[in-house]
């Protein structure tokens, strides 16, 4: 924790909670309440908040804005519909992945993006050095929280809360609401693999939600469960699984690549052959394997561990290594204080999700 690092406008309640503060992307923020292992069960079992208010909140509009975010993002934005979001990247011309982000569709010539903390800055620079005269950004990252609910009741408590009844809403669905009188954002997703929503309000009412949301039997959850949940499902980290000198086909994200659009870094990633695959692995004795250990195979070096484990829901631990391609076909090694510990590789995601679609 950093005396000189911001904190989000919940920061008071969490400290009263007995949130236990680390330093995250230029940010103090929980990494857990109580234990990452309660804080990932009660997601998976019940329902989990998380406060992502350091996360970047840009809304654009204008004449161009589609045009413009469907040459800026990796994803079709002509064919994304009001009240819909989509997963996309934000590449640089040599096809590195500056960040991944959600667009959601507002209305026909409105946007939202959710960014990374830790990008913020060079996102905002990024994209509106590359938008039209005529497109407007505006950051409400300030003015605004950002508040999780996830789990399989989630649903339950959002509707009891706001009053709203969200049960019509279906995966990347984004809705309106009025809560005490002001109006919020729900989209239906979230980084967990369970179903639940990220919902957008500003502060003053932020603290609220947050308070009747607990209030509500939602359970108060830090970075520590976050990172857990969203590596059961094989949700890729910035800064671990994608960088900016790592290409969407080393990451298993060609899906995340329009497949019509003239977009930012996409000549430079058909002109270049993926050089590292993405693997899940499972430990086959219980060992935690974590990011930056070293990946063996007969002995040779063949990669690092981008993110690990270890979940009440695996036997063992587990993780995502970046690989060179075509180096790993089943078993493998990670090396753990010196000490080489086998490992199979596995399919990913290591849990199934349980999105509403």
């Amino acid at each position: 924790m950093s005396d000189k690092n911001p904190r989000t406008p919940l920061a008071p309640l969490q400290e009263e909670l007995g949130a236990r503060f680390v330093d995250f992307g230029g940010w103090d923020l929980p990494v857990l309440y109580t234990s990452i292992v309660d804080e990932s069960d009660a997601v998976r079992n019940k329902c989990g908040i998380f406060d992502v208010s350091h996360m970047g909140r840009f809304f654009l509009s204008g004449l161009s804005v589609v045009e413009d975010l469907d040459r800026i993002l990796s994803r079709d934005m002509t064919t994304l519909e009001p009240g819909k979001q989509r997963y996309s990247l934000l590449l640089n011309e040599d096809g590195g992945v500056l960040d991944d982000l959600m667009a959601a569709r507002i209305a026909d010539q409105e946007f939202l993006l959710v960014v990374n903390a830790g990008n913020l800055e060079s996102d905002r620079e990024w994209i509106e050095s590359h938008l039209s005269d005529g497109t407007d950004l505006i950051d409400r990252s300030k003015a605004t929280v950002m508040i999780a609910v996830q789990g399989p009741e989630a649903e339950r408590i959002l509707t009891e809360v706001t009053g709203d009844d969200h049960s019509e809403s279906k995966f990347m669905d984004v809705v309106g609401g009025v809560y005490q009188g002001v109006p919020y954002l729900a989209i239906r997703g979230g980084y967990t693999g369970e179903d639940g929503f990220e919902v957008i309000l500003p502060n003053g009412e932020g603290l609220m939600l947050w308070k009747e949301l607990i209030q509500a039997g939602a359970v108060p959850c830090g970075l520590g469960a976050r990172d857990l949940l969203r590596l059961e499902v094989a949700y890729p980290l910035h800064g671990h699984e994608i960088t900016k000198e790592i290409r969407p086909h080393e990451a298993n994200l060609r899906w995340a690549l329009s497949k019509k659009g003239d977009f930012i870094g996409r000549s430079a990633i058909e002109s270049n052959e993926p050089r590292y695959n993405l693997i899940g692995f499972a430990m086959e004795k219980k060992a935690i394997p974590r990011e930056g250990y070293p990946v063996v195979v007969d002995g040779e070096e063949v990669g690092v561990v981008t993110s690990g484990g270890l979940s009440s829901r695996m036997p063992n631990g587990f993780g995502l290594a970046r690989v060179r391609k075509d180096s790993v076909e089943e078993s493998l090694e990670i090396v753990i204080r010196g000490k080489n510990n086998p490992a199979k590789k596995v399919k990913t995601p290591f849990i199934q999700d349980r999105v509403k679609r």
